[in-house]
């Protein structure tokens, strides 16, 4: 039983490192916990428009040094009694365009039979799960490199370290009405399921695959349901083996329609690339997407470590001929003066080029430079 929960702790929950304990006996404990995230920078970005002929237009730039807690900020309670286990999780944040700054991040019911073999039911955070040292993009520099992870509903079985979910429909909603409006649904398919197993701890990460096939029913024209056929897969690794002071961070992963699957480049929601004659929604590789992303870190001592980051992703975002390309490189500095607080210095560089069908190009260049605190209890 305790080699499954550390096991699910380390690869299963996004967790931070130190919890207090309410109650505790024998058989049972009572936990609060939380990670919060403050952050000032300064950001610079630069956009240049390039039209279909190849002329670029006037560039623009714009500066902002916001203060903010960041949407990945955190806290939870954990229950166990024997080989019960119960979370629940809210996110806090302060940042603009967040509409629900106390929402649920997790909310699951854990059970384990015996140190091989469990199950869980609930809200919970699924692979992909990569988290990077830099502190400005939320952990996982999504859509340049990295994925965030689905924290959606499922019922998991975990087992001689492969973990089987089968995701529940309603998870993929939102996506759908970003995609095609409020008269989009999913409907006629079987729930999502995602398959992942954990690799040696000498390795310490997952491989991982993920199957979407649904139907998608749009209303919007009155007195008209227009039926398309959905697919999405995604499959990546995941790894951080340590040696010597050093820990190598690296990841890779490639599908199509991933937005529907993981936060990252390549997302169809935002847009309504839906067949009217009840043909297939971007199939064919045509929404195919990729990236990789590689972070050495080095623990100089007990309090402070240094990390360098690169990342680089490819998507055909809506179609074969709308592509985006994107890089991201950074340099962290960390140092924790107490127990609980982590101060971080970072510098972070972001680009993007997005070309759409008539060959018109939009780059975008950020660079963001400041400090985080993160107080983890």
């Amino acid at each position: 039983m305790k080699k499954l929960l550390v096991l699910l702790s380390v690869f299963f929950i996004s967790a931070p490192s130190y919890a207090f304990t309410i109650y505790e006996n024998e058989e049972m404990n009572f936990d609060f916990y939380g990670s919060i995230r403050a952050v000032g920078n300064l950001t610079y970005e630069g956009n240049t428009a390039i039209d279909s002929a190849g002329v670029a237009g006037a560039q623009s730039f714009s500066t902002d040094i916001p203060f903010k807690i960041q949407n990945n900020s955190r806290f939870g309670f954990k229950f166990g009694y024997k080989q019960f286990k119960a979370v629940l999780e809210m996110a806090l944040s302060t940042e603009v365009g967040t509409t629900d700054p106390l929402r649920f991040r997790l909310a699951y019911v854990q059970y384990d039979v015996n140190d091989k073999f469990g199950f869980s039911i609930g809200k919970m955070s699924l692979a992909p799960s990569v988290a990077s040292g830099n502190v400005f993009r939320n952990d996982t520099l999504s859509g340049y490199g990295g994925l965030s992870a689905s924290r959606r509903g499922a019922v998991q079985v975990a087992f001689y370290g492969v973990e089987f979910n089968i995701v529940s429909l309603d998870s993929y909603t939102q996506t759908i009405e970003n995609m095609g409006g409020n008269n989009s649904k999913l409907t006629n398919s079987l729930p999502s399921v995602l398959i992942a197993y954990n690799l040696p701890k000498v390795v310490k990460g997952k491989v991982w695959a993920q199957y979407l096939n649904a139907i998608v029913e749009d209303s919007t024209v009155p007195n008209s349901v227009t039926k398309t056929t959905l697919q999405s897969w995604i499959t990546g690794f995941h790894i951080a083996p340590k040696f010597s002071g050093f820990t190598i961070l690296a990841s890779a992963y490639i599908g199509e329609n991933v937005g529907f699957l993981a936060s990252s480049s390549g997302a169809i929601a935002g847009a309504t690339p839906i067949d009217n004659d009840e043909g297939s929604l971007i199939n064919s590789n045509d929404s195919l997407s990729m990236g990789f992303l590689i972070a050495p870190r080095y623990a100089i001592n007990n309090s402070m470590s240094v990390e360098i980051g690169y990342g680089m992703a490819s998507a055909n975002v809506y179609g074969l001929e709308n592509k985006e390309d994107s890089m991201s490189a950074y340099f962290v500095y960390k140092y924790k003066p107490i127990k609980y607080l982590t101060i971080a210095a970072e510098v972070l560089y972001l680009s993007l080029k997005a070309t759409n069908s008539m060959k018109a190009v939009k780059k975008t260049e950020t660079i963001m430079a400041g400090i985080q605190a993160r107080f983890d209890f």
